[in-house]
């Protein structure tokens, strides 16, 4: 089984998760529209710097291929939440 690794997202990460959410559109569609270029990253990644959501990059150790992201959102707004984020997880 290969070794994971989980790391903050990155301006650094751009160039590959653009890539990878290209390469797994159809894989994911309808369900999930993730960016799929600078612009999309660029908005998703400030998300992340206003501290409105947190973004774990998960790569294959060996050969530091991205498999996934787990994205944590807010979720104030639901009364059941009790503020606690949602954990959404796509494996590219």
């Amino acid at each position: 089984m290969p070794v994971v690794t989980l790391s903050p997202a990155t301006l650094a990460d751009a160039t590959d998760l653009i890539r990878a959410n290209r390469d797994s559109r159809a894989h994911h569609a309808p369900w999930v529209r993730p960016f799929t270029d600078q612009d999309g990253f660029d908005r998703w990644f400030g998300r992340l710097v206003e501290g409105t959501d947190v973004a774990l990059v998960a790569r294959e150790e060996r050969s530091g291929s991205i498999v996934g992201v787990t994205h944590l959102i807010p979720t104030a707004k639901r009364p059941d939440s009790g503020g606690v984020g949602v954990p959404i997880t796509v494996l590219i």
